[in-house]
């Protein structure tokens, strides 16, 4: 690398290589790892305080952590069984996608929150 005269590569790695989807995969593990952290948070809340639900914000926590980790393991493994080339799985594609969107936009709220 410090001669002129050598020539040196940057390898682009499509997403079917075994890096990325290895590393698509830790990152929904740590992903769903985080989620049940926050889970069993609101639960030992719930139990140790009566009035925990009472307020609209813990309820929509609940609700937001409730849907995301059942996104993140039943409907991902729906995606990845459908067949990607058909119009029809496209469009339940862009559909299932926005909904991806919204959950990690309410996500990055209750991390700031």
């Amino acid at each position: 690398p410090g001669s002129p005269s050598e020539t040196s590569y940057i390898l682009c790695e499509g997403p079917e290589s075994h890096r990325v989807q290895h590393l698509l995969h830790l990152c929904h593990t740590l992903s769903i790892a985080i989620l049940l952290f926050f889970a069993l948070e609101l639960c030992l809340r719930i139990w140790s305080n009566s009035d925990f639900l009472a307020h609209p914000l813990h309820k929509l926590d609940v609700a937001l952590v409730s849907l995301s980790l059942l996104f993140d393991t039943a409907v991902v493994a729906y995606i990845e069984s459908i067949d990607q080339k058909s119009d029809a799985s496209r469009r339940q594609r862009e559909g299932i996608d926005l909904v991806t969107a919204l959950l990690i936009l309410l996500r990055a709220w209750r991390l700031v929150r």
